[in-house]
């Protein structure tokens, strides 16, 4: 169990993005869930994804307000220069390609308002539930390969880093099958390596949570750290 301040990922956003009447993009939306959250708070929210899956699990959910979902990757955001007011890449930066990584974050630049805040938040490689999916899908590599995007960003003339936040949040699984669909619909090319340890991953998820809740939850406290940027004027 990590030792950080614990946190809902949505109050540690809010001390930076505060949504209401602002033009967001959630790139790597996934399911639609932070997308909603901006829409209710009164964002006009847009989440990008490259998976036609995950934007099919984001629209079949009703509408929260003033969102839409498109499909495309962040090397080639689908928004004008200068036309918005945050970015958030939401546990999705070190799933680029590691040669895509350095684009989408000055695609990110290009697309923010002067003051415009980008909102990177990436999990740390360490801590039980990162030990549980080590078998499945190890992300050392690539997670410290975003880190290093995020540091190279913080040298570019249009950028300024304004924060650092550490963090521990929670994961919450009713079921091993919930949390099988989770993992394979956020990336379903961990298939193959899931099928191979599910007996394994079944074993432990017991012993792994951090905590098991009375209607029988299964709680994984995750280290994250946010970094965030604004747009030079």
């Amino acid at each position: 169990m990590t030792d950080r301040p614990r946190s809902r990922h949505t109050e540690v956003l809010k001390q930076f993005v505060q949504p209401e009447g602002k033009h967001v993009a959630d790139v790597g939306c996934g399911d639609g869930g932070l997308v909603r959250y901006l829409a209710r708070k009164g964002a006009k929210a847009v989440g990008i994804d490259p998976q036609p899956g995950q934007l099919e699990r984001a629209r079949a959910v009703s509408p929260a307000g003033d969102e839409q979902y498109l499909q495309a990757g962040a090397e080639a955001l689908p928004f004008e220069d200068g036309s918005l007011d945050a970015v958030i890449f939401f546990n999705s930066l070190h799933h680029l390609p590691l040669e895509l990584m350095d684009t989408g974050l000055m695609e990110a630049c290009r697309c923010l308002k002067s003051g415009g805040t980008l909102y990177v938040l990436e999990p740390l490689a360490e801590g039980p539930w990162f030990t549980f999916m080590r078998p499945v899908d190890d992300e050392t590599f690539v997670r410290a390969k975003a880190e290093e995007a995020l540091r190279r960003a913080a040298a570019l003339p249009g950028f300024k880093l304004t924060a650092r936040k550490e963090y521990a949040s929670a994961n919450d699984y009713r079921s091993f099958a919930d949390l099988k669909v989770d993992i394979l619909s956020i990336d379903p090319a961990r298939q193959e390596a899931f099928q191979r340890h599910e007996t394994q991953l079944r074993a432990a998820f017991d012993t792994a949570a951090d905590e098991i809740l009375e209607d029988g939850t299964h709680r994984f406290w995750s280290p994250y750290r946010a970094t965030v940027f604004q747009r030079a004027a």
